[in-house]
């Protein structure tokens, strides 16, 4: 066996994995960025106001806290209150209030009320936030309803939405002589869409051909080796 033409081989072997593993990496992170563009780095940089743009679902998607836990925001107008797994709501320590009925995208269930005592979003932050938590909601995401969204004002520009602390909203509106007046986003559908989200986490057909094609040259680069 000529040891030139098996080290030659290995080094192709390896140019080729190290050409797949970047395409793959950056495939992975334009999935992630279409899941969520707006990651809590992205708003960290923001100054003075927070913008955030849509997703590839057309939905407004943020990273943001609750009571300092990051958290995945899905911004919901249809929602009365912020709504949280009850999971999530035990691990925070929340207290059970009152049950209400709710309906999910399981059908309908049973929540309970609580406050939440910080709800953060870039840099806006609000206290004393009513909530509900439930078992039939989506464990991956908070949906941020009116009891958060009221309480600052919100307009759309360019297809992102951009959002103004209390502070700053009361500030603009006086330079204005009005009042805040929220602005409708296009609703999420109330409670039973927050799983609908995750149809841009589904890998989409180009990404999945991306991977099948990756194991093909894998296979093809070991079958190589293994005739050297």
């Amino acid at each position: 066996m000529n040891p030139f033409r098996r080290g030659g081989t290995i080094m192709l072997v390896i140019a080729w994995a190290l050409i797949l593993g970047g395409i793959y990496w950056f495939f992975s992170g334009w999935q992630a960025r279409e899941a969520n563009p707006n990651t809590a780095r992205v708003l960290s940089l923001q100054q003075g106001e927070v913008t955030l743009a849509r997703n590839g679902a057309g939905h407004y998607v943020a990273e943001g806290e609750i009571n300092g836990r990051r958290v995945v925001f899905l911004l919901d107008t249809g929602a009365t209150s912020v709504a949280l797994p009850l999971a999530l709501g035990r691990e925070l320590g929340l207290k059970r209030g009152a049950a209400v009925s709710l309906q999910t995208a399981n059908g309908s269930a049973v929540g309970y009320q609580t406050r939440l005592d910080r709800v953060r979003l870039g840099l806006i932050e609000i206290s004393d936030v009513g909530a509900v938590m439930s078992e039939g909601l989506d464990a991956d995401f908070v949906l941020l309803g009116m009891s958060f969204l009221k309480r600052v004002e919100f307009t759309q520009r360019d297809g992102k939405l951009i959002m103004l602390s209390p502070i700053a909203s009361m500030r603009s509106s006086m330079l204005a002589g009005k009042t805040s007046l929220p602005f409708n986003l296009p609703s999420a559908t109330a409670l039973a869409t927050a799983r609908s989200i995750s149809d841009c986490e589904r890998t989409p057909t180009v990404f999945r051909n991306l991977r099948m094609l990756m194991l093909k040259a894998s296979s093809f680069m070991l079958l190589l080796l293994a005739a050297d």
